[in-house]
């Protein structure tokens, strides 16, 4: 607040000051009912008007607006819900770190020591990009005893299947298309119905079949569809980790990485201590893309991992799907190859190779992108949603297309698994590597919680002092092996 009315007060004899002092005193003057900040600022004037305040100021309106109040409060209380949060989440970490971590699944009888140990060697293991595990983590390859053979045979094409004895129904059928003898594994869930493969000549709903009833030499020839040297399941009672096994996907969707990165992450999976017959390793390319330093596109290069083709490589078709575009992109094509893991001895030593499903999804572009430089891209979520897509349609019985279809196929028969019996998804990218026991803990914890919907494992930075850019990384997300590790 401003008094013009002490201006009267300062004798003009002794005391100097501008004019326009009383211009503004005047009743009824130029500058009277205006706002004058432009005007202050226009003729730069501050200092005068500094003075005006310093010589004639009053007082203050010491009051504050509704909306001032209103801003504060809401200030204060985003603050203490922001703290608030923050601590929260921080305590809750600390509980779980050192006291709830170490019981989830069934591990509950590992001592103190042991999970000390095998943090340090994750650690250590974090440190090479491209090194293994440590190899005590890994399987060794299972070795056939050689059975003894005896002078009478010691069962007939009438004697009762061992998983029927138990009243079990059966999960799938296996087969041996050379000896035309199949193997039949069972689930312990007896109130649901299996379904027998109509290639087989079975019909959807029965259950309980003997040996008597599996398919002959003659329809296993017939078969348009047969089994491909698939990994025998075990009987329902077997339980390694003492929690009943289900089946797994483990998804690795990749661009345009090199063959090291490729080649570290699909032996991290292939040798995790998850049984092979519950585990199925799924790639989907994201287009026919080279990546830097690469001689052949990632497609060809994931290809030549693989082996023991269920169909030969040079007579798979490409079919159409929806993606995630728009305008013609939104129609996308893609082949499916199925077959197995083949490893390099050069970074798996040979007693831990072990035999393992491998499915992969190419997206080759529909016809119009044929001379683009990245035809068939579309994205990692599109390749997530491929399978996701697909799931849905077997989980709900839907009408597939002809590229489903073929997923369908290519599934079963290099698993001999309907791709309805599996429960789980492992998520990575094509650079990230996994603990051999990852895998393992992960199903530990969804098959003793069914409440829990989905997990997010510890992750690592490998690279993280080689340049700042690796430095600013967070360890939370899928770990890669350019940069991170998965636990």
């Amino acid at each position: 607040m401003l008094d013009f009315g002490l201006l009267n007060w300062l004798d003009r004899s002794q005391i100097t000051y501008p004019t326009l002092f009383d211009q503004l005193a005047k009743a009824n003057g130029t500058f009277n009912g205006k706002d004058i900040t432009m005007y202050v600022q226009r003729t730069k004037q501050h200092q005068i008007f500094s003075c005006l305040q310093e010589t004639i100021q009053v007082g203050f309106i010491d009051s504050r607006t509704i909306g001032c109040v209103a801003s504060d409060v809401v200030l204060y209380v985003s603050l203490v819900f922001i703290i608030g949060v923050v601590a929260i989440r921080f305590f809750m970490a600390v509980l779980f770190g050192w006291f709830i971590s170490w019981r989830l699944g069934n591990f509950a009888n590992e001592s103190y020591t042991a999970r000390r140990r095998r943090a340090a060697e994750i650690e250590q293991w974090t440190d090479d990009i491209y090194r293994p595990a440590p190899g005590r983590y890994r399987p060794n390859v299972q070795q056939k005893g050689n059975k003894k053979g005896t002078l009478l045979p010691q069962v007939s094409r009438f004697s009762r299947s061992d998983g029927l004895k138990g009243g079990l129904r059966p999960l799938t059928t296996y087969g041996d298309q050379l000896k035309g003898r199949p193997v039949t594994t069972y689930s312990s869930a007896e109130n649901r119905k299996s379904v027998v493969p109509s290639v087989y000549g079975g019909r959807p709903g029965d259950s309980g079949r003997s040996s008597a009833s599996l398919p002959s030499d003659e329809q296993i020839a017939a078969c348009p569809f047969p089994l491909h040297h698939v990994i025998p399941q075990p009987q329902p009672d077997w339980m390694p980790f003492n929690f009943p096994l289900v089946h797994n996907i483990c998804l690795v969707t990749a661009y345009s990485e090199s063959i090291e990165g490729l080649r570290t992450t699909l032996d991290s999976l292939a040798t995790t201590d998850y049984p092979n017959s519950h585990k199925l390793i799924l790639v989907i390319t994201d287009g026919m893309v080279k990546g830097s330093g690469n001689d052949m596109y990632t497609p060809d290069i994931v290809l030549s991992m693989m082996k023991d083709f269920v169909v030969p490589v040079d007579e798979v078709e490409p079919h159409s799907y929806v993606a995630i575009a728009d305008g013609h992109k939104r129609h996308n094509m893609a082949k499916v190859y199925a077959g197995f893991y083949e490893y390099d001895s050069n970074t798996v030593e040979p007693p831990k190779q072990q035999k393992v499903p491998m499915v992969l999804v190419a997206k080759v572009g529909n016809p119009l992108e044929q001379q683009d430089a990245k035809r068939g891209n579309r994205g990692k979520r599109d390749s997530q949603l491929v399978l996701m897509g697909f799931l849905q349609k077997i989980m709900f019985d839907e009408r597939m297309t002809t590229f489903e279809y073929e997923f369908f196929n290519s599934i079963w028969r290099c698993t001999g698994v309907c791709p309805d019996k599996y429960e789980l998804v492992l998520c990575v990218d094509a650079d990230t590597k996994v603990f051999p026991d990852s895998l393992t803990r992960m199903t530990a914890c969804m098959v003793n919680d069914p409440e829990i919907m989905g997990l997010c494992g510890e992750t690592k930075i490998a690279n993280k002092a080689d340049s700042w850019v690796t430095m600013i990384q967070g360890e939370f997300l899928p770990f890669r092996t350019s940069g991170r590790a998965l636990d």
